[in-house]
């Protein structure tokens, strides 16, 4: 993991993630952030590769997020 920014990451895969396999990436916050958030991905593949049937961004907000 790559650390761009004090808020943003970069995961790179070093191997190929096989068909029908899914990735996983888990982040903590704290209990006492009290102001609105988004947790977004975005994904890329490398030039000349294909994918089918995968999500390539997804967000996450604090108004979708009950403790």
């Amino acid at each position: 993991m790559n650390y761009l920014t004090e808020t943003s990451r970069l995961i790179v895969l070093t191997a190929g993630l096989p068909a029908g396999m899914t990735m996983t990436i888990s982040t903590t916050l704290s209990t006492s952030i009290t102001a609105p958030w988004t947790l977004r991905a975005d994904t890329s593949l490398p030039e000349g590769y294909v994918a089918s049937g995968g999500t390539s961004q997804s967000s996450f907000t604090s108004l979708t997020c009950r403790a």
